[in-house]
């Protein structure tokens, strides 16, 4: 390198002293569901929710520090997130949280809520596969780089700067055996652009015999925060990174034996720029969605209960979303059958679930003709039928209140939907919670 003074137009060219080290490396493996036009570029869905940051106008969304979802989405098919925001302003009232379009991505938002989980204030509450777990979280007894470097100090503590796991790198750590099943958690991030989801993430493995058993990936996203995979009874585990990410903490989370107190916060608003009024879009299943593409936010408002006094408070935005190969802006858009089949036996994610008081269970039909949708508890028990009888070909929507055959209002746990016509079936879980 040299460099040019400004004595004159001319100028006079010297040599520098101290020398440049350029570092060339191949290209990072884009990370994240989907990102409009087929990934990749700065495109993405972000949120966040804070009510100092949206009394302040659009400005405001620059105020809190907003982060990606939806990144394991596939295109065409529906997705589930589960976002931890900061807690509300105010012991009660209004909620103001956002989505937006972070440059290309388009997708159709089905379905927005605020989940509010009360809990033992020793206790952390954690998402796990759509659902939230309580418990404790015991740091590792030692973390391993493949590369032989110890940084159980450094994960198992979560201060200093973040790991950076490289891609085709892996980590081995193991946990005290204490017994019971656990779930491991991370507080990472992806490092570099969005992209393609099958080429990105952290795979999780547990011993199986001499070798090892992947038993979940996990989807980093933009900014630090917690990813929780299922690992049973395991108390080593290895990662293996897909792709670059940061880790800030690594855990085992030991279930609670209390159940967490769950509560849906209404929403009472949900809006774009210039698009209209999305509340009902948002709050029902009609086959309606909010459409997001470009530089779009959906500004959502939310009436929040008094918490429960002596609890802890963690709030979780809940997104139901399908991201499309393409999709036409506006405030609605109905739900593109053609990207599939032109229609298909299919049964829907239910919502809210984990509920309450009601649910509502969507599906859809390939052909017209008798179809039959129950409802089963764990022993395998049938406790009630919510349709019997013939149906047209298309979208169906039936709702729950919770009780049997008879009318009684059943218990909380666990149970299964099952839809059934002709020769196909399909089943799903579903948590009652009081």
């Amino acid at each position: 390198l040299k460099s040019q003074d400004d004595h004159n137009a001319a100028g006079n060219w010297s040599g520098l002293s101290n020398q440049l080290s350029i570092r060339l490396s191949s290209p990072p493996k884009l990370c994240s569901g989907y990102s409009g036009g087929g990934g990749g570029g700065g495109g993405g869905v972000v949120a966040d929710g804070n009510a100092a940051a949206m009394s302040s106008g659009e400005e405001g969304l620059a105020l809190t520090t907003e982060n990606s979802i939806l990144e394991s989405a596939t295109p065409g098919q529906p997705a589930r997130d589960l976002l931890r925001l900061p807690g509300p302003d105010a012991p009660g009232g209004a909620y103001p949280a956002w989505i937006r379009s972070n440059g290309v991505a388009r997708t159709a938002i089905d379905r927005a809520g605020l989940l509010l989980v009360d809990h033992d204030p020793s206790l952390r509450a954690l998402p796990v596969g759509g659902q939230v777990v309580l418990g404790t979280v015991e740091p590792p007894a030692r973390v391993n780089t493949d590369g032989g470097v110890d940084v159980t100090a450094q994960l198992g503590a979560g201060s200093g700067d973040p790991v950076l796991g490289a891609l085709d790198q892996s980590m081995t750590m193991e946990f005290a055996a204490k017994g019971g099943n656990g779930f491991l958690v991370l507080n990472a991030a992806r490092e570099g652009p969005s992209g393609l989801v099958n080429q990105c993430g952290i795979a999780v493995d547990v011993p199986d015999g001499a070798g090892w058993r992947q038993v979940a990936q996990l989807y980093p996203r933009r900014e630090l925060d917690e990813l929780v995979a299922d690992i049973g009874a395991a108390t080593r585990v290895r990662l293996r990174f897909v792709s670059d990410a940061r880790l800030r903490s690594v855990g085992r989370l030991v279930p609670s034996s209390e159940p967490p107190a769950l509560t849906w916060a209404t929403l009472e608003k949900a809006a774009k720029g210039g698009g209209g009024d999305l509340t009902s879009a948002l709050n029902a299943v009609d086959g309606a969605s909010a459409a997001l593409t470009g530089q779009d936010t959906i500004r959502l408002s939310f009436a929040v209960p008094a918490q429960t006094a002596g609890k802890a408070r963690d709030c979780f935005l809940w997104v139901e979303a399908t991201p499309p190969g393409g999709r036409a802006a506006g405030g609605l858009a109905q739900r593109p059958q053609a990207e599939s089949p032109a229609l298909r036996f299919a049964l829907y994610p239910a919502w809210p679930n984990p509920f309450t008081q009601r649910i509502v269970v969507r599906f859809e039909l390939a052909a017209a003709g008798p179809a039959k949708l129950e409802l089963f508890d764990l022993q395998g028990r049938r406790v009630r039928a919510l349709h019997e009888g013939a149906l047209a070909v298309g979208d169906h929507s039936v709702e729950w209140d919770g009780r049997d055959e008879a009318g009684a209002q059943l218990g909380r746990g666990t149970y299964f939907l099952r839809l059934t016509a002709g020769s196909l079936q399909q089943q799903r879980k579903i948590t009652l919670v009081r």
